[in-house]
């Protein structure tokens, strides 16, 4: 039942009505009246009081608590506001071979400020590889991975098609591919070799933040005798970074973690277990199945598997980072720390617990009516929090219903004009309900605006 406080007013008339009782034959309401003064004051002292007792309500609860008082309540079960994370990678800075690259050299991405971790020199790196062409890119694949980073110059000699051969600024593509681009001709598959000097950096975000997080291929600019003044980052990307926890978000944390019931390793602990690590926002639990109901079918480890008894599939979305994926280490990270928090029985083989990063289901979208740009953009963004909000995941198939999406689309607004997009356009693509199964999610796909 809550406590309703009562106003001002309302203790200057019980001060002056109990004074009238106690004393009936004074009258306090007379203008110079003592008595009057004395129930104002006293009316004062109780109003202040109520405020004091409504503070030690709000911070008793962690519904309503500060800031302060709510860490307090975390700590009771040890939940612990997430602190910023610091976003770490790798980059490649050409230059003169042997050229020293110090461990705490900085290199800056706008304002973000990034250290090296330990000397490196630059070297000469260089491998074989295969090469298909289409369209005027030739695509190359290494036999060991490259550690090449977009925007490299690389030197490729030794292929039997000369066109192939010479100094090109390529884009890596993954750990095993790159491609760069040559006169447009008529070409074969061929293989040759690649070689490009630079130094291999890891970079450590003197902060912690989102905005540490890079795309690979992202320059960042250094200032060393010897090497260039331009350095890029690796296919991998400079990630994991994240803000501290926002106060809500801990909040829900710290009423989950109250409201988790006995037990070991039931959906709602593991998955107050997972969100302990900066930067993981869902988290997704799938017990086992019964073997007679289908359990223990699909490749173990791998999305999709539907765990048999005494196996639990768990996927992690991180929605804020570069990829919402989460790398091998993180998830590690992850099963680490279920493991520590105790939620995993004695008896049970480790290699039972399932931590990995969901498939993505892309959702391609075709809309017609909709010729602002702005609107255009609001839709591709709000989509985002449409996913986040609306996708479960079960060790079946999981449907979002077309009619959700549209009621989703109406209420979309134009952050510029502030019109709402209402049934102004038609949906023409999706058609029909978003279907996707057990270790998958969706999220956007490609637009079409028709």
């Amino acid at each position: 039942m809550p406590l309703i406080g009562k106003k001002l007013s309302d203790f200057m008339n019980l001060a002056v009505g109990k004074a009238i009782i106690k004393l009936p034959g004074i009258d306090p309401n007379k203008l110079a009246s003592f008595l009057l003064a004395n129930s104002k004051s006293s009316a004062a002292v109780g109003y202040a009081l109520q405020d004091g007792i409504q503070d030690v309500v709000n911070q008793a609860l962690p519904q309503t608590a500060d800031d302060d008082f709510l860490s307090l309540h975390g700590s009771y079960d040890n939940t612990i506001q997430l602190a910023a994370v610091q976003s770490t990678g790798q980059a490649a800075v050409g230059g003169t071979l042997t050229t020293l690259i110090p461990e705490g050299t900085q290199l800056n991405y706008g304002s973000v400020v990034y250290n090296t971790l330990q000397d490196s020199y630059i070297t000469a790196f260089s491998g074989t590889f295969t090469a298909t062409y289409a369209g005027g890119t030739v695509t190359a694949t290494t036999l060991l991975p490259h550690t090449l980073s977009t925007g490299l110059t690389v030197t490729i000699s030794g292929c039997s098609q000369s066109a192939f051969n010479g100094d090109y600024t390529i884009t890596a593509l993954t750990a095993y591919t790159f491609s760069y681009s040559i006169t447009a001709g008529s070409y074969i598959s061929d293989t040759g070799t690649y070689s490009s000097n630079y130094a291999l950096l890891n970079l450590l975000a003197v902060v912690g933040g989102y905005n540490g997080n890079a795309l690979a291929g992202t320059a960042l600019s250094i200032n060393l005798t010897g090497a260039n003044t331009t350095a890029y980052v690796g296919v991998a990307g400079l990630g994991n970074g994240s803000d501290i926890e926002d106060i809500e978000t801990y909040r829900a944390r710290v009423m989950q973690a109250h409201s988790l019931v006995p037990g070991l390793g039931n959906i709602p602990q593991l998955t107050w277990s997972a969100k302990k690590i900066p930067g993981n926002t869902r988290v997704f639990v799938i017990r086992a199945v019964n073997t007679n109901n289908g359990g223990g079918t699909g490749s173990q480890g791998v999305p999709g598997y539907v765990p048999a008894p005494n196996e639990t599939c768990i996927y992690v979305v991180r929605d804020n980072d570069l990829s919402i994926q989460p790398s091998a280490s993180l998830l590690t990270t992850t099963k680490n720390q279920i493991l520590s928090d105790g939620l995993w029985g004695a008896h049970l083989p480790v290699s039972q617990l399932y931590v990995m990063a969901p498939n993505l289901t892309a959702v391609n979208f075709r809309i017609t009516g909709v010729a602002s740009i702005t609107m255009q953009n609001a839709i591709k963004d709000q989509l985002v929090q449409f996913w986040i909000e609306n996708t479960i995941m079960a060790s079946t198939t999981s449907t979002i219903k077309l009619q959700t999406i549209n009621n989703f689309l109406t209420q979309v607004q134009d952050p510029i004009t502030g019109i709402i997009l209402q049934n102004n356009y038609t949906l023409v693509t999706p058609s029909t309900d978003v279907t996707y199964q057990s270790g998958y999610i969706p999220t956007n796909g490609s637009f079409l605006w028709v």
